[in-house]
């Protein structure tokens, strides 16, 4: 199982989870096919929150790894940094 399909499926549970990494990035469940990205954007030296909708966790899970990936979020990264 990859990273996207292990979210989707955590995402994708009856019991709502989220799924929040430091740097603003989150994944959630808001109701059924409706899944929630939010995530932090820097323009001008100013941080913005924006969020994105979609209609399947997959969609979502595959845009979260995506930012995630793209702003190197995770302790993956943080080890890296260190050696």
């Amino acid at each position: 199982m990859d990273e996207v399909e292990a979210i989707a499926r955590v995402v994708n549970l009856s019991a709502d989870f989220e799924v929040r990494l430091q740097g603003g990035l989150t994944i959630c469940r808001l109701a059924e096919n409706q899944f929630h990205v939010e995530y932090e954007v820097e323009q001008g030296g100013e941080t913005e929150l924006r969020e994105k909708s979609f209609k399947s966790a997959e969609a979502a899970a595959k845009f979260f790894v995506e930012r995630r990936h793209a702003q190197k979020l995770g302790s993956d990264y943080f080890q890296d940094d260190e050696e």
